[in-house]
């Protein structure tokens, strides 16, 4: 539980503060805007899943590590990617389109993955797809929708109110990467150098992966990566805790987001550093 607070309050305060960067007058205007939407789809929904499930067996993983891995790979939409996108002064108009796209594959392309990799249909449950809809609803949609809504009743105080939010979930960041580290730490000594090495290179490509985005400007290609380098952990601890109930699954899944924090800031920066030098 007091893991959870710090990353929902993360993820609240990460999309209040892309709604109130929004420009709606701006969303569509640059022609490469859907080209860039579907970039992103199509690392998160093919590349990276494929990915996940080479470098597992590369590495001669157990079948329930390379599911974990593959859980990771196939539940984007962390709304905490936003944060990331401001940090790498990314396209927050990109970033709110992109992220509430790969949120509504999380409900309907994500069982279709999983059904494909474990045969298991019962994924398609009604009930569990109106649970991933409401969380997605309460922790992305509304604070997006509101700070949206606050862009456009209250535009000259957004940017003060988005700089407070800014800091917020800065703050609760901090929060949630101590706690995932000291809560964890048992984790570094119980996986093979292998289980670590699969995790680096999955999260390494995500990261970087706005490089697919070919005539993308920097902003955008920086967006892309840090939306794509966070992913949907509870979804995926959604998924084994109702259909795999295996503890391997689980621990190789707080693996991933034991480092998917610290690899985004650090690949923040690179995008940040880069978009300057052009």
């Amino acid at each position: 539980m007091e893991t959870k607070i710090p990353i929902i309050c993360l993820s609240v305060f990460s999309m209040l503060t892309i709604g109130l960067k929004i420009e709606k007058n701006k969303l569509f205007n640059d022609k490469l805007f859907f080209y860039s939407v579907g970039i992103g789809l199509i690392i998160n929904f093919l590349l990276l899943p494929v990915l996940a499930l080479m470098i597992g067996n590369l590495f001669s993983l157990s079948k329930e590590h390379i599911l974990g891995l593959y859980l990771c790979a196939i539940c984007p939409g962390g709304s905490s990617g936003a944060f990331f996108v401001l940090r790498a002064n990314g396209n927050p108009n990109l970033a709110g389109v992109l992220t509430s796209f790969m949120s509504i594959g999380n409900i309907l392309i994500t069982p279709v993955l999983f059904s494909l990799f474990t045969g298991n249909n019962s994924s398609f449950d009604p009930r569990i797809m109106l649970k991933l809809f409401l969380t997605t609803l309460l922790v992305q949609g509304i604070p997006l929708f509101l700070g949206v809504l606050i862009q456009a009743m209250k535009k000259n105080s957004a940017p003060k109110i988005a700089k407070l939010t800014g800091k917020l979930a800065m703050a609760s960041l901090l929060a949630a990467m101590v706690i995932l580290t000291f809560k964890n730490y048992s984790l570094i000594f119980s996986f093979s150098m292998n289980a670590w090495f699969s995790v680096f290179l999955v999260l390494t490509f995500a990261i970087l992966s706005g490089f697919l985005g070919i005539g993308l400007d920097e902003s955008s290609k920086g967006t892309i990566s840090m939306v794509s380098g966070i992913k949907s952990l509870s979804t995926a601890l959604l998924l084994t805790e109702i259909f795999v109930q295996n503890p391997n699954t689980n621990l190789i899944i707080l693996l991933y987001g034991l480092n998917m924090y610290w690899f985004s800031e650090l690949g923040s920066r690179v995008w940040k550093r880069k978009k300057h030098d052009f």
